[in-house]
């Protein structure tokens, strides 16, 4: 009976080799499907994770394109008020320029005046002892002395 145990664990033992490397082929195919199961739910999880991140992308960059607009509109708008100071300074320069010039007129105007009464003075005082002297000029005193008047009162 013991050459049959024997015999029959002999012819048993390959039998249960070939059992344990099947079970271990199980049990690594069993460990690769889990493997794969957890990097299948990885996956989605990172594709879930880049599409989330994907339309905050494209939030961001709408946003941007919102602020970069509003930059824009905003430098123009400066741009618009900065050529409008230009303008006036301009403006005002041109004023400024015409002033002095009207100024100097006006200063001129006046020293002619001042000039043309002083010699107005001195032409009456001539015609006054002129007239002391000969009293045949007094039309033509009287006559200077109206156009003096009339000078002055234009003035």
């Amino acid at each position: 009976g013991e050459v049959r145990v024997s015999e029959a664990q002999a012819a048993v033992a390959p039998v249960l080799k070939e059992l344990e490397e099947w079970k271990d082929r199980c049990s690594r195919l069993q460990a690769d499907k889990e493997a794969e199961e957890n990097s299948r739910v990885e996956m989605q999880r990172l594709h879930a994770q880049v599409t989330e991140d994907a339309a905050k992308l494209r939030d961001d960059q709408e946003k941007l394109k919102a602020t970069l607009a509003n930059e824009v509109r905003a430098k123009e708008q400066f741009q618009r008020q900065h050529e409008a100071v230009v303008q006036d300074m301009d403006k005002l320069k041109s004023d400024q320029v015409e002033l002095s010039k009207d100024q100097e007129a006006e200063k001129r105007a006046r020293l002619l005046a001042e000039q043309k009464h002083a010699e107005s003075l001195q032409d009456l005082e001539r015609m006054r002892s002129d007239q002391e002297r000969l009293q045949a000029d007094k039309i033509a005193e009287q006559a200077a002395r109206q156009k003096v008047e009339q000078e002055h009162q234009a003035v």
